[in-house]
């Protein structure tokens, strides 16, 4: 409230108002607050202000609201975009449309776990001068941890960084990235390591995997793209593969 009439034209009068019943805290003898005698010309003219002025506080209030939710549908419809983009892919993997590869010693991923179950996976920017176009993060159940585009992973000099939460009972996680890379026969490979998801501590190492202690990655927004890449396709092999979606909601 403070924040809401502190500010615009009656901004002053409330501040003053405010200072008022401060100043007058507790209640009279005939137990009525004493701000309510003391204060009441200030209430007076900040009715009145508020009265003359409902539009600026009314449309704040309503900007505000619409914002809110704004955001909760863009949160959804990008995490519905993203979801049906890993359906799509996972199916083309069963079905043997794509081509899945384990990675190199070279290109492997780190993954790194907190106590939190906040866990990190980091990936090359490129692999053998082929820039990175997505990733993705699922566990033993295809349930979707995380996802992004080079876009949304580039930190810069730390790499290609996607952010997720692991829930307690989840065994295993699976990464899955596409390069900007094909075979020579023209197949879309689909890079792929699974790690189980240790659960011990000792020392500020998890089970031999580096834990993240003052991490750059904290800040990293799950699902910050609107929608996977929108040149990648899964209904034609070009070098790399995301469902095509026909939403058109923002978060």
């Amino acid at each position: 409230m403070c924040k809401k009439f502190g500010s615009g034209p009656c901004g002053e009068i409330f501040k003053r108002w405010l200072n008022c019943t401060d100043k007058y805290p507790g209640k009279d003898s005939a137990g009525e607050p004493l701000h309510l005698t003391k204060c009441i010309d200030l209430a007076e003219e900040l009715g009145s202000c508020l009265d003359n002025h409902a539009d600026h506080y009314s449309s704040k209030d309503d900007e505000e609201e619409d914002n809110k939710r704004h955001q909760q549908t863009h949160d959804h419809t990008s995490k519905e975009a993203w979801s049906d983009f890993v359906m799509e892919i996972e199916h083309g993997i069963k079905s043997k449309k794509f081509v899945t590869s384990p990675f190199s010693e070279k290109y492997h991923p780190s993954m790194q776990f907190k106590r939190s179950n906040t866990c990190a996976a980091i990936f090359a920017p490129d692999m053998n001068g082929a820039p990175i176009v997505t990733a993705y993060i699922i566990d033993e159940n295809n349930n979707l941890l995380a996802a992004g585009s080079k876009e949304d992973m580039d930190m810069g000099s730390f790499g290609c960084v996607l952010q997720f939460d692991v829930p307690d009972a989840t065994k295993s996680v699976t990464c899955r990235v596409i390069y900007d890379s094909e075979k020579d026969d023209g197949a879309v490979i689909i890079f792929t390591t699974t790690t189980l998801v240790p659960r011990s501590y000792k020392d500020g190492v998890l089970n031999g995997f580096n834990m993240l202690a003052q991490s750059p990655f904290t800040s990293f927004l799950l699902y910050k793209n609107d929608e996977p890449p929108s040149h990648l396709s899964v209904t034609t092999a070009t070098a790399a593969a995301a469902a095509t979606t026909t939403s058109t909601a923002t978060v």
